[in-house]
């Protein structure tokens, strides 16, 4: 099995961000601060930038991946590297540094205890349906507060 396969069969903990967390804590995030690691071993962060879809694949054992969706395809770009914001971008492109540097911020709001997470349950009832029909189950979900902040 692929790499990119194995990262997204691996069943990683869903955070969908539906916030620019760059700006949320922008001005208290350093430029030393390079850790990316989500609060799980496997997390997958879902993002969408000018329509399109972008995933963040961070899993411990097996690095970073990237998957854009356009036009109703997906590309994977694994990261075998360690980005630094000062080295600048020579990736896929200016979305994929969004994503990378919320990922960062957000590893920064967790870890300072700027944000928390909730876990949202998919609903038991609507899976039993989609079971019975043999279709794919829907996942649970982190969502991501500031901390004291009802927002999300």
């Amino acid at each position: 099995m692929r790499l990119a396969e194995q990262m997204i069969l691996s069943r990683p903990q869903v955070f969908l961000v539906r916030q620019d967390w760059v700006g949320l804590v922008g001005r208290t995030l350093s430029a030393e601060f390079t850790e990316h690691r989500g609060p799980f071993d496997q997390c997958a962060f879902e993002f969408n930038v000018s329509g399109a879809h972008i995933i963040y694949f961070e899993d411990a054992a097996r690095g970073s991946m990237m998957a854009l969706h356009v036009l109703r395809h997906w590309s994977a770009y694994p990261l075998d590297f360690q980005y630094r914001p000062e080295d600048g971008w020579d990736g896929p492109g200016r979305a994929f540094e969004l994503a990378w540097e919320n990922v960062r911020a957000i590893s920064f709001a967790i870890k300072t205890g700027m944000a928390t997470f909730e876990l949202i349950e998919a609903p038991a009832a609507l899976n039993k349906q989609r079971r019975a029909r043999s279709r794919p189950l829907l996942s649970d979900y982190h969502v991501l507060r500031l901390h004291g902040d009802g927002r999300a």
